[in-house]
């Protein structure tokens, strides 16, 4: 993750992270060390970033980066990450997905 976002992302860019869970709340602290401007789109521990979220967010900055944990680890949440993905890239934004947990037990079509 850390070296992900150190190659993406240059002081004073604007990152919108999904936080609802540890590693949500890791990538802000990385983000944030590497010089971003984070934009924070909460969820109580347990719940999904929604779509919706994302969507109002986007709307407030022009982010170079969206950045979900796809399935939360801590809790197995798991955010609609297809639906986010078109909000990130309508919005001119790559997007990147944390998939550790959810990699090998749910479908991840990154192509689609």
């Amino acid at each position: 993750m850390e070296f992900l976002f150190r190659e993406l992302i240059e002081p004073g860019d604007e990152v919108v992270i999904g936080v609802n869970g540890v590693f949500g709340t890791r990538m802000v602290d990385v983000a944030e060390r590497c010089g971003a401007r984070v934009i924070k789109v909460e969820a109580p521990w347990g719940r999904i970033i929604e779509a919706e979220q994302i969507r109002e967010a986007v709307k407030s900055c022009r982010p170079k980066l969206v950045a979900i944990v796809h399935a939360e680890t801590s809790t197995g949440a798991l955010t609609p990450a297809e639906e986010i993905s078109k909000i990130a890239h309508d919005a001119g934004a790559l997007m990147v997905l944390d998939t550790v947990t959810s990699l090998g037990g749910c479908p991840v079509r990154i192509d689609d």
